[in-house]
């Protein structure tokens, strides 16, 4: 709700000074197309912040105590943390492929994140409850399980991230979007039918699938258009560290 409050109060004083301050120069065809070439990608913005937080949303409609919400949301919250990783390539790769299809570098930022998931998933499979009794303490060790699902999805959200920037650099939004909302479509359906069976692990099984739907597809979608192997893909190579 404060969240809420926040966003309100930002996109009302936006709109205020946007009215008093801001005047349009240009015909109105040119503003016309703006408008439309920028919904889709907004669309598919939306889409993303969906597929991240449909699945808590989903727990308290279908009344999951909360307490078994707060576990779910302490995995969810560490599982972030490695999503930062292919969301660094990803912007690096952004830039990259605006000016040009840049594959060499993107098969290696595929293969580096990959390896920097990798060993993360590793650390927290081994200590995943020392860490959440330090960061949250003895009462969440019960996350355990969620995390470590969780963590099961990044490796796919590896392939979607950093290869969704070819489709962006290249207005492909359309098959983007629709990647996405497929995703978001299996999320929402799956969570509706795991949950009365398993519960919030129900739930994180949704996501993973979901997650690995969109990373699959883009997958298929980059091994069906370059030469590259699907082998080659996994985990940093002898010449990636002459490279570094």
């Amino acid at each position: 709700i404060l969240l809420l409050r926040k966003n309100a109060i930002l996109i009302g004083g936006s709109i205020y000074v946007v009215k008093n301050n801001f005047h349009l120069e240009g015909s109105a065809k040119i503003f016309k197309t703006v408008v439309i070439a920028g919904f889709l990608p907004m669309l598919t913005t939306v889409l993303v912040s969906i597929n991240y937080r449909i699945d808590i949303l989903l727990l308290n409609v279908m009344h999951v105590p909360f307490y078994d919400i707060g576990l779910y949301s302490t995995g969810v919250q560490l599982a972030e943390y490695a999503w930062m990783i292919p969301d660094i390539f990803k912007e690096v790769m952004m830039h990259k492929n605006a000016r040009k299809d840049d594959l060499k570098h993107l098969f290696f930022s595929i293969r580096m994140a990959n390896t920097g998931v990798l060993m993360f998933i590793l650390v927290v499979v081994l200590f995943g409850k020392q860490i959440l009794q330090l960061l949250f303490g003895s009462e969440f060790i019960g996350a355990y399980e969620i995390t470590v699902l969780m963590f099961l999805a990044v490796p796919f959200m590896v392939y979607a991230k950093i290869i969704g920037t070819l489709f962006i650099a290249n207005g492909k939004w359309n098959f983007y979007f629709g990647t996405l909302f497929l995703a978001v479509v299996f999320n929402i359906g799956l969570n509706f039918a795991f949950v009365p069976l398993w519960g919030t692990i129900g739930s994180a099984l949704a996501s993973v699938v979901s997650y690995a739907l969109s990373g699959v597809i883009f997958l298929c979608w980059l091994l069906k258009h370059t030469q590259v192997k699907w082998h080659e893909l996994i985990i940093v190579r002898g010449y990636d560290i002459k490279q570094i």
